[in-house]
């Protein structure tokens, strides 16, 4: 019986362990196997009294992160621009505690979670920690086996690297019908309404890591944008696209006809400027950062 209680308050901790992983890693995929692999651990030794497992957990699981970015660098440079993965609000739901800086939702905006990349790991797991989970300095400092008075500076230096990612976005519908407009433009090759709904600075990034042909590096400027999708619409024109919502945002999911190098499903998201105009246009391609949208059954569009 008790075996089955430990089973169930383990299995309980999974929503929040993979929105502590997620904010980390900045892949869902990436986090889910992190979660994935801290269960592993916790069956086979976790601690066995009366305590809640929950500390442990994290601890397991923050550590696995850290582990996980520090191989990411070693590694070398990703191929191509490196983009946030999407993930959907429902993933994002009853993840702050009470004394969480930053919303839910605003803690896993494309915008911070870019910010976040320029931290070293243990940094990162700090601000994460304490201003999206919440956790109090003494948590945090038991989690990474560091004292209370490191965990402050850490934070207070962490909080001014990323301070101008922490802006409020413009609301959901507006941004919505601003990037429907521009994504059914580009796919009927409208490249006049393209223009008009970009700003002249805007940067256009695509992430597919080799899986098909696409832009190793940001485009920049409305004008190579503009340019870029032309050559792109006379190869690739899109069978259907569906509106989603990811990160607190809004996004549209992507298929497109089997093309040889090319990509046959793609999430494309905007960044908004003041002025309504888009100012960052992110094309996810690499299969792990939009699988979980690709899932579900498109409406034609």
């Amino acid at each position: 019986m008790r075996a089955m209680n430990r089973s169930a308050e383990i299995e309980h901790e999974r929503s929040r362990l993979f929105g502590l992983c997620y904010r980390m890693l900045g892949c869902a995929a990436d986090a889910e196997d992190v979660v994935q692999e801290t269960f592993v651990r916790a069956y086979s030794s976790a601690p066995h009294d009366d305590a809640p497992l929950r500390p442990w957990l994290v601890r397991v699981a923050t550590n696995l992160c850290i582990d996980a970015l520090r191989a990411r660098k070693r590694r070398g440079a990703y191929f191509g621009p490196w983009l946030p993965g999407a993930v959907e609000d429902l993933a994002l739901e009853g993840f702050a505690g009470p004394d969480a800086r930053l919303e839910s939702v605003q803690s896993a905006q494309v915008a911070l979670l870019m910010a976040l990349e320029s931290l070293d790991p243990r940094a990162r797991a700090v601000l994460v920690l304490r201003d999206a989970m919440g956790a109090s300095a003494a948590e945090v400092a038991d989690v990474l086996g560091i004292t209370e008075g490191n965990v402050r500076v850490i934070l207070l230096r962490a909080r001014r690297a990323i301070e101008d990612a922490e802006q409020p976005t413009r609301a959901l519908d507006e941004a919505s019908d601003r990037l429907r407009r521009l994504l059914f433009a580009i796919a009927a090759g409208d490249l006049s309404s393209v223009a008009s709904l970009l700003r002249e600075d805007a940067v256009l990034t695509t992430d597919a890591n080799r899986e098909a042909t696409a832009a190793v590096r940001a485009i920049r400027g409305r004008d190579a944008i503009v340019a870029f999708q032309r050559t792109v619409h006379a190869l690739h024109i899109p069978t259907a696209m569906w509106e989603v919502v990811a990160n607190g945002g809004p996004a549209i999911a992507v298929e497109y006809a089997p093309c040889e190098r090319l990509p046959t499903r793609a999430l494309v998201r905007a960044v908004f400027a003041p002025d309504g105009r888009v100012s960052q246009l992110h094309v996810l391609i690499a299969s792990r950062k939009v699988h979980r949208f690709h899932a579900q059954v498109p409406r034609q569009g």
